[in-house]
């Protein structure tokens, strides 16, 4: 049962030391598209840590799981790791971890839930802020502009999802920044960073 309890360690370690280092780096900020892959890959790392100590321990504690699992190993491999034999800790491993795996589920229902209540509250915000105009239909292409002293611009995922800037910006921002500031917003829409940004918050 040394496999699942290894597997474990690797996972935590990496949990715990793999944002310092990137919170330490300098480069992040140089490449932070390569810096959100990264990140991406640590939080996988340690999902697939977990799962498969989570498969281990529960293949060492109940032979209808370690059958089917491991079905197709030969013998000595699983003699090797143990897997056909209970350790002292499989079946409270196995099921601390899969009670963790549900708990992800659920945090990650719950902020879907959560996002999809503010984006409501912030669509009719911006319903109220800035109507229709008679004839006007709502679409992707449609750039909405509100009233603010401060300077933003966003993209409100939905349907149809909406582009949203405030004058300040455009008083702000020249030709060339502002077409850059609405590429990048629409950007984050196509690679569906409101997903990304729900299983972080969830994780």
């Amino acid at each position: 049962m040394i496999l699942p309890a290894a597997l474990l360690l690797l996972g935590a370690l990496t949990a715990v030391l793999a944002p310092r280092l990137l919170a330490r780096a300098d480069w992040p900020d140089r490449e932070p598209v390569v810096a959100l892959w990264v990140w991406q890959c640590v939080v996988a790392a340690v999902i697939v840590c977990c799962a498969l100590s989570m498969t281990f321990s529960a293949a060492a504690a109940w032979h209808a799981v370690g059958g089917p699992v491991f079905s197709t190993a030969p013998g000595p491999v699983v003699e090797a790791y143990a897997l056909g034999t209970s350790g002292l800790w499989a079946d409270t491993t196995a099921v601390t971890l899969a009670c963790g795996g549900l708990w992800s589920v659920a945090m990650l229902a719950r902020e879907v839930v959560r996002a999809r209540s503010r984006r409501q509250l912030r669509r009719a915000e911006l319903r109220h802020r800035a109507p229709l105009l008679p004839g006007e239909e709502p679409g992707p292409d449609r750039l909405v502009v509100l009233e603010g002293e401060r300077p933003d611009a966003w993209w409100l995922p939905g349907t149809p999802p909406q582009l949203v800037v405030t004058t300040a910006a455009l008083r702000r921002l020249e030709g060339r920044q502002l077409d850059a500031v609405l590429a990048h917003e629409k950007g984050h829409a196509r690679a569906r960073h409101d997903w990304l940004l729900n299983c972080a918050t969830a994780l």
